[in-house]
């Protein structure tokens, strides 16, 4: 949603709030914020999204992971 704020970190971390959906995501690894991440967290967020919204918002579902290569 347009209120969703959030963080890339440099060593590869991501974080996002979404208040309006009540959806909240983070990830952490080990490897440094590079064209890697910006391929990869995008697409992942979209999943996580629709993982949630498609279970509902009492039963959240864990996304799989993303080959991050």
């Amino acid at each position: 949603s347009p209120s969703t704020y959030g963080h890339f970190g440099g060593s590869g971390t991501m974080l996002w709030i979404d208040p309006a959906a009540e959806v909240t995501c983070i990830a952490v690894c080990d490897r440094e914020f590079d064209e890697w991440a910006v391929a990869a967290w995008p697409p992942f967020s979209d999943r996580v999204r629709a993982a949630y919204s498609s279970a509902g918002s009492d039963s959240p579902t864990r996304p799989a992971s993303p080959n991050l290569g």
